[in-house]
């Protein structure tokens, strides 16, 4: 029965929480209400008038912290706004706080989010901030400040942002549910942290954080529509209004009057940008999902924001001094409704129709020069324009003289857009530049913005013309990736578009010149971590517009490459134009990849560049997609006249690294090639004498690891750790030597991203990486009975399996495209290793200690769990872990230290722990301090003993050092 009257009666009073049927009642209820007025209700509608503000700032002019209604209400509230000067460190100290000042997630909210998008005035947003404004900048700052936290800390206080960003969502839906005011929202300070909730909720979320997101959008743009807000007009009242006579009058005015002024100018242009934000974010956070914006450019009536200078002064004397250097604000006048037919910076889409001419008017220039926010929304207002055309015309047959799928608007149409982005470009280029990356941030998104927009003139969005709607940004941003490897546009376009073939791609060259420079800055910009911490979430989605449209052409000119058959014609062609100009742009003149692996090698770039923005979700969530893509692409082995490896002729196998488990493996492969009388084994190492045995049974040297890779065609690698690896892939690419459809195989234990970067640098020379980390110590090496875990192209698999089963392996467990996943194997196998000879130092030691015998156990051991971990027992009795000096050990404790590493390092990163393998850790530290590095991985064995008030040496081991 309370349910059936509530739905009868939906909106409730905030004070007394009466409910009503109508929701203009309820607001004209909720203005008279004073029900719980003593308790300092939440939200409270009480405004300063002009003498109020004045005298508010008698006592301190110069104070920067002290601000309008607009930023900080005079008002004293207990829960979501409390009393500015008021300690405000308990509302925010909900469960999961990291400990870290709330101060430092302030500062990181100014210094990475704040230039790219200046909605806050930062002189008067200091410590005077109603706790909901409050928490959702910390919430924002903290996802910069978990960037320079080690985990587990960096993900508690994501969590903690998180939970800032649902305790401002819940205040903001029960104000929404009772009904907002006029002069609720005539405090600015309401609608911004009404935004940046938005926006936290819409980049950093999943789908029911986005659906909140969008929910509080909808709502906001509902009432703002209602209460006519979008129209400057209902908003300027003649206290508002700070120019008429401030422009006129001599500096020697008094001081306070300016600090006045400056605060009202700061209290108007506060309510103005958020006007403009909310039609700016209406579009970014619905388009990705391919939702139609609510309102548009047409509906807002609000003039340009005025120039980044006036709004950044930081104080009323600065402001001041600006001011009479701004030939826009003394010229402006209070703006009336017959006034909108007049200057083009009285609307947005005045301004922008004065860009779509040849001769725009020298203001809207200016103007959008001195204002970047200003040149973002109004790039905004016309990406939007295109997608409404773009929907539009494709509910249209297309011309049968033209049956094209990608001539979308008609040349009047696309010559105007065309202006707009070329004016806006151009001021992009010949503004002055700033030796500050924060500054360069805002306008290096306006250009990513503009040419996201031009490629949809000739490459419409697959989510709109396919119809498809996502419920997120990151679930629409992925289903876009995946549209792109098709064609969906053209069927949906024209069947007959389909039979022709007629894909479009080559009509990036139109666009390629500003592609190229695109790709170099994204890729190739000596842009750091911190530099990519500036790039708000909106232009890293239009970045990766970008992307796909270039990895759509870099497929496209690809495959055409690859069916051509004149070398001659395809070095001139369009699709090798296209090709280069994409590939050099992304890796860098000198590491242009082949098109057999160009766009395995672009997949990769694009998945570093979304695992390089990982301070909002967006970043992390796109990893697993390009995981996956990356895992199930398959390279063709190429087989074209110009390859310098052809499938008919004979593999050239080379081998470099020496040490026990290499020499071993080394020696059999040369005797199986000898034997199928094959080339002989050429093989280098850093200490070359150690290939003596090699050289009797007829294998060849090589000086260099550059001219053992130039004289084979499969390489094998078998090293002591990443850095090596790293330094060996380095040394042949700069050495230019010939790589193309090779095949180099690492047979290390390295970290799973060594394996994925060598994997990467290879690619680009044509060289296929196959990850085959081994099982099994030197002696299982020696009898050619190890397990290879093998990780790769399937052809370079295929083609090293003669080389491996029966003659270095018993066995190969094949982990697929991935080659993280066979390094993730070896490394989770010795977890096992390490963890077994951890367990039997510790046996033994209990054994020794209570009388019960090394003898007995290690019978015990053999006959319970089998011969393998009784051989761990005897690297433990038998003295061998810690052999005679300068006698090589069978699983050297370094090596060993450095695969424990990686597993625990692993483990950290994903969020649990290997408590046995770091006792092994510290036990093979303490091993190594006292009895140096020639030691077997076992020596965990001396360190336990010397624990428990034994020797570290035993009667069969060495004695000392």
């Amino acid at each position: 029965m309370q349910h059936q009257q509530d739905s009868q009666r939906p909106y409730q009073c905030f004070r007394c929480e009466a409910r009503f049927s109508r929701r203009d009642v309820c607001k004209r209820h909720a203005e008279r209400c004073r029900s719980g007025q003593n308790n300092a209700e939440q939200y409270q509608s009480q405004d300063l008038d002009d003498s109020q503000t004045e005298q508010h700032f008698l006592d301190d002019p110069g104070s920067s912290s002290a601000v309008t209604n607009s930023v900080s209400p005079e008002v004293v509230q207990e829960d979501s706004v409390r009393n500015p000067d008021t300690d405000r460190t308990n509302s925010l100290l909900l469960v999961g706080d990291p400990g870290i000042s709330h101060d430092i997630h302030v500062a990181a909210y100014f210094e990475y989010f704040h230039p790219s998008f200046p909605l806050l005035h930062r002189p008067t947003a200091g410590k005077r901030r109603p706790d909901l404004l409050t928490k959702i900048i910390v919430a924002i700052g903290s996802l910069y400040t978990a960037r320079t936290l080690p985990e587990p800390n960096a993900s508690a206080c994501t969590a903690w942002s998180q939970s800032l960003w649902e305790a401002g969502h819940s205040e903001l839906a029960r104000l929404s549910k009772s009904g907002l005011a006029c002069q609720d929202l005539k405090r600015t300070w309401v609608i911004q942290a009404w935004l940046l909730h938005i926006v936290y909720g819409a980049y950093m979320g999943d789908a029911s954080q986005h659906y909140k997101a969008k929910s509080l959008l909808r709502a906001l743009i509902d009432v703002v529509q209602d209460l006519g807000l979008l129209k400057q007009s209902a908003m300027s009242g003649e206290s508002q209004y700070w120019i008429d006579d401030l422009a006129k009058e001599e500096v020697e005015e008094n001081e306070v009057e300016h600090h006045a002024k400056w605060l009202k100018f700061a209290d108007k242009e506060a309510m103005k940008l958020c006007m403009h934000t909310l039609l700016f974010l209406d579009f970014h956070i619905l388009y990705p999902c391919n939702i139609r914006s609510l309102a548009s450019a047409v509906d807002l009536c609000w003039e340009l924001p005025f120039s980044r200078a006036l709004w950044e002064s930081e104080s009323a004397a600065a402001w001041l001094e600006e001011l009479h250097r701004d030939p826009r604000a003394l010229n402006s006048h209070e703006p009336d409704e017959d006034m909108f037919l007049g200057t083009t910076c009285q609307t947005l889409f005045l301004a922008m129709q004065s860009l779509m001419s040849d001769t725009p008017n020298p203001e809207i220039i200016s103007a959008l020069e001195a204002s970047p926010l200003s040149t973002t929304f109004l790039l905004t207002s016309l990406d939007s324009l295109v997608r409404d055309l773009t929907r539009s015309y494709y509910q249209f047959p297309p011309t049968l003289s033209d049956p094209s799928a990608f001539h979308i608007l008609t040349q009047s149409q696309n010559r105007q857009v065309a202006a707009v982005l070329r004016h806006v470009s151009r001021i992009a280029k010949e503004r002055p530049r700033s030796n500050s990356t924060s500054d360069e941030a805002i306008w290096t998104g306006i250009e990513r913005m503009a040419l996201a927009t031009k490629i949809s003139l000739y490459k419409p969005d697959d989510l709109l013309i396919g119809g498809v709607v996502d419920n997120s940004v990151v679930a629409g941003l992925a289903t876009a990736t995946h549209l792109t490897l098709g064609r969906y546009t053209g069927s949906r376009r024209s069947f007959y578009s389909l039979m022709k073939h007629n894909s479009g791609d080559d009509a990036v060259l139109f666009v390629l010149e500003d592609t190229i420079e695109a790709l170099s800055s994204t890729f190739n910009g000596n842009r750091g971590t911190s530099d990519i911490l500036f790039e708000p979430p909106w232009v890293t989605v239009a970045t990766y517009r970008i992307l796909l449209a270039s990895w759509r052409s870099l497929r496209w000119a690809a495959s055409e490459i690859r069916g051509g058959d004149n070398p001659a014609k395809m070095r001139y062609d369009t699709p090798s134009v296209v090709f280069n100009a994409i590939s050099s742009a992304t890796f860098g003149v000198e590491l242009i990849p082949s098109p057999f692996t160009g766009e395995a090698s672009f997949t990769e770039a694009i998945r570093q560049f979304w695992k390089a923005r990982s301070a909002w979700s967006i970043g992390s969530s796109m990893v697993p997609v390009l995981n996956e893509i990356v895992s199930a692409a398959v390279s063709p082995r190429p087989e074209t006249p110009t390859s310098r490896i052809t499938m008919t002729s004979p593999e050239r196998i080379g081998w470099y690294g020496l040490g026990s488990m290499g020499i071993g493996m080394a020696s059999r492969l040369q005797n199986h090639l000898s034997a199928q009388d094959q080339e002989p084994l050429h093989f280098s190492n850093r200490t070359l004498s150690r290939g003596a045995p090699l050289e009797e049974i007829g294998a060849v040297a090589e000086k260099t690891i550059e001219d053992l890779a130039d004289k084979s065609t499969i390489v094998f690698t078998m090293i002591s750790n990443d850095k090596v690896l790293e330094q060996l892939v380095t040394q042949v690419l700069e050495k230019g030597v010939p790589l193309m459809g090779k095949i180099w195989v690492d047979t290390s234990t390295v970290h799973p991203d060594t394996c994925a970067k060598c994997s990467s640098l290879l690619a680009r020379k044509g060289c296929a990486f196959v990850a085959a980390p081994v099982f099994g110590a030197s002696p299982v090496a020696a009898s050619g009975k190890l397990i290879f875990a093998m990780a790769g192209p399937s052809w370079a698999i295929k083609t090293l399996r003669p080389f491996i089963i029966d003659v270095m392996g018993r066995s190969i467990i094949e982990m697929g495209e991935d080659v993280r996943k066979s390094a993730l194997l070896k490394i989770a196998g010795n977890i096992f290793v390490i963890g077994f000879q951890e367990l039997m130092a510790e046996g033994h030691v209990f054994a020794e200690k209570t009388g019960l015998g090394t003898q007995q156990m290690e019978e015990f051991i053999g006959s319970m769990f089998g011969p393998v971990l009784e051989s761990y027992s005897k690297r433990a009795t038998t003295g061998a872990f810690a052999p005679p000096l300068h006698t090589q050990p069978g699983f050297m404790i370094t090596l060993a230290a450095k695969d424990v590493g990686h597993a625990v390092s692993l483990a950290h990163e994903h969020g649990t722990s290997l408590p046995t393998l770091e006792i092994a850790l510290s036990r093979m530290g303490a091993a190594r301090e006292y009895a140096g590095d020639c030691l077997d991985s076992s020596a965990v064995y001396g360190t336990a003993r010397l624990e428990a008030g034994l020797p570290f040496w035993t009667h069969n081991s060495r004695q000392g050092n």
